[in-house]
């Protein structure tokens, strides 16, 4: 049901182990992951060292041509995204831009692999934050500040990379079957069993259970007691529907009358196409989890991936956000002034398996829906 994060990590670096004397690139085993080792990059920012604004630009444009106006992106966007998003690139520089797009446990294994390989694929890697979190973890990726992340809502950097977007579990609901004042006004609501049948749950939303979980019993003053019952409540009887892109199409048919814990990107989404849904006002806390860009440490085009990191820190939100998504940058930020509590990367890499097996108990209580 839900890849293990520790198991891919695992199976992916055995598999690199295995690339390792590809015909295609010399390598001493050691990998190109190491922190100390020297990369293109530090030539490029001493070469724009003490330079800002428009005169910065101009010198990466400069250094794009040096290298041929080439750039490659691994990416989990959705293709349609990710096609304006090479486009819009593409366009503002003159720069041929290549796509490797797959889902984000894919992207991780493949980085991983290149980069036990000394294979220089990527030079970007866009993805989603726990991948980036492993990502740099194994030194796949290069130290970059960018002048552009004063601009970001709070929550947006982190170590080796910068969040560009972020997905925000919220509670929507159907319109249509659920008014206004019936519409659930907190989580512990979603435990009523007025649901039952009626919530739909994700199966794979590990992140947002443990975040919520630890919010309740952290935060809000809840026992370990009242938190497993409040999501057993949930889940009892819930319908576990495999994807977050369905949840919104099934809701918006009115198959249930609450989705517990869909992006509210995707949300906006199936209201823009005329469903009757609506997730506003947000319950508080949104549980947000952040997306986001990196250099990838043996990447053949640094100047030109320094340029797209600046460039989707700034014109290129606009991009993100005609999609719906929640772009990172400040002043179009979605929901601003409500509360949000943002997924522990960190602990949920650590103890992936752990709250994978409390979540995948939970699952149990319900019925799982696939398309």
């Amino acid at each position: 049901m839900k890849a293990r994060w520790l198991v891919i990590v695992a199976a992916a670096l055995l598999l690199a182990g295995a690339c390792a004397d590809s015909p295609t690139e010399e390598s001493d085993g050691g990998g190109s992951g190491s922190q100390d080792e020297k990369t293109g990059y530090e030539d490029v920012l001493s070469e724009i060292e003490g330079l800002t604004g428009k005169a910065r630009t101009d010198k990466l444009v400069e250094l794009v041509g040096e290298e041929g106006g080439i750039l490659n992106v691994y990416t989990s966007m959705t293709s349609d995204v990710e096609d304006a998003v090479a486009d819009a690139f593409g366009d503002a520089y003159d720069i041929d831009v290549s796509v490797y797009r797959a889902d984000s446990e894919t992207v991780l294994q493949r980085l991983l692999q290149e980069s036990q390989a000394n294979f220089p694929g990527a030079d970007i890697a866009e993805t989603n934050g726990t991948e980036l979190f492993i990502l740099n973890n194994e030194g796949v990726l290069a130290p970059y500040e960018s002048e552009h992340q004063d601009g970001l809502v709070e929550g947006s950097t982190y170590e080796g990379w910068t969040a560009d977007r972020f997905n925000k579990f919220v509670i929507s609901w159907n319109t249509e079957s659920v008014s206004q004042s019936e519409a659930p006004k907190t989580w512990e609501e979603l435990a009523d069993p007025k649901w039952d049948g009626q919530l739909a749950m994700e199966p794979s939303d590990i992140d947002w259970y443990k975040t919520l979980y630890e919010y309740w019993v952290n935060e809000a003053g809840k026992s370990e007691e009242e938190a497993n019952k409040l999501f057993e409540g949930m889940a009892s009887d819930a319908l576990f529907v495999k994807g977050h892109t369905l949840t919104g199409d099934l809701l918006g048919a009115g198959d249930f009358q609450v989705a517990a814990s869909n992006y509210s990107y995707l949300v906006e989404g199936v209201i823009s196409d005329g469903a009757p849904v609506a997730w506003e006002p947000p319950v508080e806390p949104i549980i947000t989890r952040p997306n986001g860009v990196g250099l990838v440490r043996n990447g053949q085009h640094p100047a030109t991936a320094i340029l797209f990191v600046d460039w989707i820190l700034t014109d290129g939100q606009e991009v993100l956000q005609e999609f719906a998504l929640d772009p990172a940058r400040s002043d179009l930020a979605t929901a601003p002034n409500t509360e949000e509590v943002f997924v522990d990367l960190e602990s949920l890499t650590a103890e992936q398996e752990e709250w994978t097996d409390r979540y995948e108990q939970l699952v149990e209580l319900g019925k799982v829906v696939e398309e």
